[in-house]
């Protein structure tokens, strides 16, 4: 349980884990299971809000590109220039329950659909090394071409990768639950406001 501490993790800290994660695999075996047909018996969960219009969609992919949906209360981003590539590593910290949390993700694969109906923008990350749960989620800027409706999505499977997530499921899925509706308000109050 490395990634757990009562103290936030350093830079230093953080940066010694992407480095140990630079080679570090998939802790999933599914990796782009998420583009088309999501593992059996995993919590999926797919979730999505309002952002705007066409006129957003620009301010919208930039907040995506930063990833603003991290900027949260209880969730800081390390390295907020992290470019939208597969391959690319992005650390997190968390505090949830007196815990901190350090994790690490690679980005698997991009989206960039468009057609008649509808223009996606977005990515997919999965985790890898050390990270407290396993699987991969997707954060996807969506134009509704016919209503003009602008949404940022998030769908995800996953499931608890070490002991301590495990016992303390309830409370895990409450934190998956928190950070899903946080970082859906976040890109909502960052793209209309």
């Amino acid at each position: 349980m490395k990634n757990f501490s009562l103290k936030r993790p350093s830079n230093a800290a953080i940066e010694a884990a992407l480095e140990r994660s630079q080679d570090a695999p998939y802790s999933y075996e599914f990796v782009g299971a998420s583009k088309d047909s999501p593992p059996q018996g995993w919590r999926m969960d797919d979730q999505r809000v309002v952002i705007g219009n066409a006129d957003h969609l620009r301010r919208a992919v930039q907040a995506l590109n930063n990833w603003v949906q991290f900027e949260l209360s209880w969730v800081f981003p390390y390295r907020r220039d992290v470019p939208i590539q597969p391959g690319e590593l992005f650390a997190f910290s968390s505090r949830q329950y007196g815990l901190w949390a350090l994790n690490v993700c690679r980005i698997v694969y991009l989206i960039n659909d468009d057609s008649d109906q509808m223009t996606r923008i977005g990515f997919a990350y999965g985790t890898v090394g050390n990270h407290s749960i396993r699987g991969e989620e997707t954060f996807t800027i969506e134009l509704d071409k016919t209503s003009d409706e602008l949404y940022f999505r998030t769908t995800k499977f996953s499931r608890p990768a070490q002991f301590l997530t495990r016992l303390a499921l309830p409370l895990t899925t409450l934190a998956q639950d928190r950070f899903t509706r946080d970082a859906l308000a976040r890109m909502q109050q960052e793209v209309t406001n």
